[in-house]
């Protein structure tokens, strides 16, 4: 029984946030290389979670994910370039907003 009111996406949420912090900051190469294989690992965990339960509004499911799609690749491209940067910004508000569409159409609230 979780000890407070959190639920399991936010235990998550910050459960990959943690990791992430703690793979930038570590210096050791061994631990940083532990850290994310499991920081991939929760990933892919979120990525199935996901698949289960949200296939079931199709058409904002797929525009979701397409827009998800175009934010990652803004991401790889500003992360190459950081002038890059602006443009990926925009596309991750829009991919964002496709998320907060499909939420919608699930009946589940954001906040």
């Amino acid at each position: 029984m979780p000890v407070d009111d959190t639920t399991l996406g936010e235990e998550l949420n910050a459960f990959a946030d943690g990791l992430l912090a703690l793979v930038l900051e570590t210096e050791d190469l061994q631990q940083k290389k532990k850290l994310r294989r499991q920081l991939t690992d929760t990933h892919k965990i979120i990525a199935k979670l996901v698949e289960a339960h949200v296939k079931d509004a199709t058409a904002e499911y797929e525009a979701a994910t397409t827009g998800i799609e175009g934010a990652n690749k803004a991401i790889q491209k500003a992360t190459a370039d950081l002038g890059k940067t602006a443009d990926a910004i925009d596309k991750i508000a829009k991919g964002l907003d496709f998320l907060a569409k499909l939420l919608k159409a699930l009946g589940i609230a954001l906040a």
